[in-house]
């Protein structure tokens, strides 16, 4: 979350504290969506990432390297954020409204340095609290996960827009996932964040929303009305979701942010899933084939 957010948005996610790490509980389809998402950014990486920007080859993509540890600790797979800085270092990633940290966790298990911020208290205090129990368990096998590159504040983004400016810095991929559709000055907060992004080869990601019939009716009548399948609930009319042509050209315009990819977010039951869990499923398919209203975006930075 975000300064300048409503207190009837932030008393959402304070309802939600007690879920954040429940696979099956009322943010089910987040922790459903998140292998997606993940595997989206990691491709981004991949193929935009800082050594490659600062190549200026684009062609190729990045060597990838295998990780011993998966995104759930057991499996193997591939992480592109290993391999995309020439001078050994991590990547620095911000997670803008990070709440329970689950999107956090998975990118820094992929070797990047993570800080995650969010402005509800009880969110950041759950995310340090399980960043401990990550730790632990990653140590046992791995050299390669150190405390201080997995960190959680309750910040704004403007607060570390501040910090950033000072120290003449930026971030190297910064993600707002499921987060611009909650504040309450989009523009204020989609600048912000292209100004947060490092300059020539940070990356900005984003998931939200556009505003037409197939989001409402799919999102907010189905999802999160009559099947209760999405929380926390948006704001009814939609009015605070952004199109996807108008982010694209805001960023350019602002930022110096240029569009290199798009895919829409399909998302359909799990019948299998539903029966044995007793409560409704979905699986999540990233196309271009069909425009969902549900969308993940990147930006490279000039």
């Amino acid at each position: 979350m975000l300064k300048g957010a409503s207190e009837v948005e932030l008393r959402k996610f304070q309802q939600l504290v007690n879920h954040w790490h429940d696979p099956n509980g009322a943010l089910r389809s987040l922790h459903l969506f998140n292998p997606i998402r993940v595997g989206y950014i990691n491709d981004m990486v991949r193929r935009y990432g800082r050594r490659v920007a600062a190549t200026g080859d684009q062609s190729s993509g990045n060597f990838d390297y295998l990780l011993r540890s998966g995104a759930n600790g057991s499996q193997a797979g591939y992480s592109a954020f290993l391999a995309n800085t020439s001078d050994g270092s991590k990547l620095r990633v911000l997670d803008v409204g990070c709440g329970g940290g689950i999107l956090s966790e998975s990118l820094f298990r992929l070797g990047a340095s993570v800080t995650g911020i969010d402005l509800v208290e009880e969110s950041v205090a759950v995310a340090n609290e399980r960043k401990g129990m990550v730790l632990a368990n990653l140590n046992q096998s791995s050299p390669l996960y150190r405390e201080e590159d997995l960190t959680f504040r309750q910040a704004s983004l403007f607060e570390v827009l501040e910090e950033e400016s000072k120290a003449d810095g930026g971030y190297d991929v910064v993600v707002a996932s499921e987060v611009v559709e909650h504040v309450d000055d989009a523009r204020a907060f989609v600048k912000a964040l292209g100004d947060v992004t490092k300059a020539r080869g940070g990356l900005l990601i984003v998931s939200t929303m556009e505003k037409s019939i197939c989001s409402f009716l799919s999102h907010i009548v189905v999802a999160e009305t009559l099947t209760g399948i999405v929380a926390p609930r948006h704001p009814t009319t939609g009015g605070k979701f952004i199109n996807k042509k108008d982010l694209s050209e805001y960023l350019a315009q602002h930022n110096h942010i240029a569009e290199v990819d798009h895919k829409y977010i399909a998302s359909f039951p799990d019948p299998f899933q539903s029966a044995a869990t007793r409560n409704l499923q979905l699986q999540f398919k990233l196309t271009n084939a069909v425009n969902t209203g549900h969308y993940l975006w990147t930006g490279l930075k000039q």
